[in-house]
């Protein structure tokens, strides 16, 4: 028995969506978060993960989706880094500037 699935399998149905695919891979995301292991703390994060059922299989409903959202991360992370190397701006206008060009 394999539990969940992986992302390939959620690009080919984004490729080529269709219900029975559908239908599988909702079966395989409860097969993985429906079963409790007798172990709380996990037991607790997969009632948590399970909740965002709707959310986590969005790509399901809207086959365009992205699947993650590594772009948005990456713009957020190079602002960060330059404000950690830089220790940020020291007037309000540089605050402004900086945010224009980023």
């Amino acid at each position: 028995m394999s539990f969940g699935f992986t992302t390939l399998e959620l690009l080919a149905y984004r490729d080529s969506p269709n219900e029975k695919r559908k239908l599988e891979l909702k079966s395989k995301f409860w097969e993985l978060f429906g079963i409790e292991t007798g172990y709380k703390q996990l037991d607790e994060r997969k009632r948590l993960t399970a909740a965002k059922v709707s959310e986590l299989l969005l790509v399901l409903e809207n086959p365009e989706l992205p699947l993650h959202n590594n772009p948005a991360e990456l713009a957020a992370r190079t602002m960060v880094q330059r404000r950690n190397i830089s220790y940020a701006t020291q007037t309000i206008e540089g605050t402004k500037a900086w945010d224009i060009f980023m």
